[in-house]
């Protein structure tokens, strides 16, 4: 990784750790569309809503500030 994206993501990632692997991989996969449900099971979530709470509002909410900025043309 050094190699393909630099010294300082080589890093990052090495400093990872599972709690913050476990949340983007999850995070990544709400984005690609997967089923709320899957993930919900697949992450041991008692409720789809823990899943939804966490994953789909938090990335709704980043959306949301990602785009304040924005100019209007």
């Amino acid at each position: 990784m050094r190699d393909a994206k630099g010294e300082d993501n080589a890093r990052k990632l090495k400093e990872a750790s599972s709690h913050w692997l476990r949340h983007t991989g999850a995070s990544m996969e709400i984005e690609r569309g997967r089923a709320l449900k899957d993930l919900s099971e697949d992450l041991g979530h008692a409720s789809m809503a823990t899943t939804d709470t966490v994953y789909v509002h938090t990335e709704n909410r980043l959306r949301a500030e990602s785009g304040k900025n924005r100019k209007v043309n």
